[in-house]
């Protein structure tokens, strides 16, 4: 009998630090389409991408997003993720880099806030649906004014003084739909 007591609350001891835990997904990739709204004179366009998301914890992700805007023009975006209820409802900010226009190889800095919704399929670890919107925000140097006159004197062509540069700011807005699978 005292055997057994002792034996009880051992097993009584051990119990109570054994305790069943979630097993959550840490890591999601996915791909997808989009459409960006990029403005005159580009107006709408289609879009590929491949993200790779790591959860932190259950309310903090990073996340890795390169594709093709266009698909031609080049981007890559590094965000910091929040899930505000743990859920599938996140926020997030980005910064990154994306080629500025058709024929140039010049990329821009790149402020990239968003919303979107990240929908399981089934299984909680597992397929899942992400959709949302990104606003991004484009800083970058216009060079212009430059123009080519004829000099008369010497028959050549020499470029006019009266270049000068341009700081702009762009704004695009892109809507995006993805398969993904969390693992």
């Amino acid at each position: 009998m005292k055997k057994s007591f002792i034996y009880f609350f051992l097993l009584l001891f051990l119990c109570t630090f054994v305790y069943a835990e979630e097993v959550v997904s840490k890591n999601t990739t996915s791909g997808g389409i989009g459409v960006i709204w990029a403005g005159y004179p580009f107006g709408i366009l289609p879009g590929i991408n491949m993200e790779y998301e790591r959860l932190l914890n259950k309310n903090f992700a990073l996340a890795v997003d390169i594709g093709l805007d266009g698909l031609i023009l080049p981007y890559a975006d590094l965000y910091a993720r929040w899930y505000p209820w743990a859920g599938m409802f996140f926020a997030n900010i980005g910064l990154g880099i994306w080629q500025r226009g058709f024929g140039t190889l010049v990329f821009t800095p790149v402020i990239s806030p968003g919303i979107g919704w990240k929908i399981d399929i089934g299984k909680p670890n597992g397929w899942n649906l992400i959709t949302g919107i990104i606003g991004r925000i484009f800083f970058y140097e216009d060079q212009r004014g430059v123009d080519y006159q004829y000099n008369r004197d010497n028959r050549e062509v020499v470029n006019n003084p009266s270049v000068y540069n341009d700081t702009s700011v762009d704004v695009t807005a892109k809507v995006f739909f993805k398969v993904g699978y969390s693992f």
